[in-house]
């Protein structure tokens, strides 16, 4: 009488997941996995780690799991660029950077991305109305006033933003 043998239980591998910076949150194969970093079990095969966290880019790492492959994983989120989101009491208008054409009021509102370091000034016309904002862009930094908000007939505020931090100004 012999015994059958077990089943063998097929291997995992212990992986861990870490995001930088603290705070993204992290999936693999679209199942949420943790905050920051993730401790997995996982058998050989190929996944996709995504990190995501507000204010910077989504950042998607593939990894393999199995004999000699890496166990420890860190995914590196970039910044998004410094942007600035400008509301007015306008329905329409133009809004330019340095004298060009960088957006359309909607709504009262309008959106300047990827700005370049330096300073600039950011308009805003519309009817009889207009606004001049002098901004002053580091790198690694959300944009800021480099002097008096100058409005002419309009109320106009400013959200300055980088990575996950953003300042209000109004005028």
């Amino acid at each position: 009488h012999r015994k059958k043998a077990a089943p063998a239980a097929a291997a995992k591998y212990a992986i861990v997941i870490n995001s930088a910076p603290f705070g993204a949150e992290i999936k693999v194969n679209g199942e949420t996995c943790g905050i920051s970093n993730c401790r997995l079990e996982l058998p050989p095969g190929n996944y996709q780690a995504v990190a995501q966290l507000t204010g910077y880019r989504i950042a998607t790492v593939p990894i393999t799991v199995g004999p000699g492959a890496a166990t420890d994983i860190n995914v590196t989120l970039s910044p998004l660029a410094p942007r600035v989101a400008i509301f007015t009491d306008l329905s329409d208008g133009t809004v330019s950077l340095d004298d060009a054409p960088a957006a359309q009021i909607q709504d009262g509102g309008a959106q300047v991305a990827n700005l370049s370091p330096g300073r600039h000034v950011l308009s805003v016309k519309g009817g009889d109305s207009a606004v001049s904002i002098p901004l002053e862009i580091s790198p690694g930094a959300a944009p800021t006033l480099a002097g008096p908000i100058d409005t002419k007939n309009l109320r106009c505020f400013l959200v300055a933003g980088y990575g996950g931090e953003a300042h209000l100004y109004g005028s």
